[in-house]
């Protein structure tokens, strides 16, 4: 699948318009919450499509780190951290409205 543009939560424009108000509304009106993406990024198969990349919530609501970075931290590569916050699969939704906001296109050279 190949990907068109790509947004991460870093790079929203925050000042474009209220970028990121903008961004959250759009992910609203697909379904989805904006507290918990990190990553979207659109493509285009046989609709646009969003794919919206989420970090997960345990039973009280929290993000947790994922267990599987616990371990890597303990094996202790070189002082490296490897802890991450878990994630869920990426969410693939059908795209029904345009992003408000202009995302960074991929080139060949990405």
């Amino acid at each position: 699948m190949d990907v068109l543009e790509v947004g991460d939560r870093e790079f929203w424009p925050p000042r474009v318009l209220d970028g990121q108000a903008l961004v959250g509304e759009w992910l609203a009106a697909h379904g989805i919450d904006v507290a918990d993406v990190y990553r979207v990024e659109l493509h285009v198969i046989d609709c646009p499509l969003l794919r919206a990349f989420r970090y997960a919530r345990n039973a009280d609501g929290e993000r947790f780190i994922d267990p599987q970075s616990v371990k890597a931290d303990r094996a202790g590569a070189e002082g490296w951290r490897h802890l991450r916050a878990a994630e869920l699969p990426p969410l693939d939704v059908a795209m029904r409205i345009p992003p408000p906001v202009p995302f960074r296109t991929v080139g060949d050279d990405e």
